[in-house]
């Protein structure tokens, strides 16, 4: 699996976009691959190449909650975010960057843009959209009992 958030940063410091892209591009060129994570300028050349595509269209307060949970972790445990970052309380709270008030940004603009998609596909490809923990966790057993080994 491959994490956006590790391709788009390093040594702490966003990658050119048209890194990120080609660097995206070239992952996804692959027969088979799997990429998490949520930019949306690297959106044209994901949906383009993926067979399925899978929305955790958890609600606003669980997105808050999840990510303030994992920020604090980070916090106490001295974890790195993003290659060399390393989240700080005043970053959380207090920054433009923080990931609170990304999600309190962004929320509402990405849900109607994910809607839409889902929505009005055309295409032949898969959607799955999982709207809770519980149900993301009843998709993964099934998911996992149809694998061979």
């Amino acid at each position: 699996m491959i994490s956006m958030i590790i391709i788009g940063y390093r040594n702490g410091n966003h990658v050119k976009l048209e890194e990120f892209i080609a660097t995206i591009a070239a992952i996804t060129e692959g027969q088979e691959w799997i990429i998490n994570g949520n930019y949306s300028k690297a959106n044209q050349v994901i949906l383009a190449r993926a067979d399925t595509i899978i929305w955790l269209d958890y609600s606003f307060f669980r997105c808050l909650y999840q990510a303030f949970l994992r920020a604090i972790r980070r916090v106490i445990r001295k974890e790195s975010c993003c290659g060399s970052n390393y989240e700080g309380l005043i970053r959380l709270f207090l920054s433009k960057n923080s990931i609170l008030v990304w999600i309190m940004r962004t929320f509402r603009r990405r849900k109607i843009t994910y809607n839409k998609l889902f929505t009005h596909n055309k295409e032949n490809k898969t959607y799955i959209r999982l709207i809770n923990p519980k149900e993301t966790n009843h998709w993964l057993t099934i998911l996992k009992a149809k694998v061979t080994y």
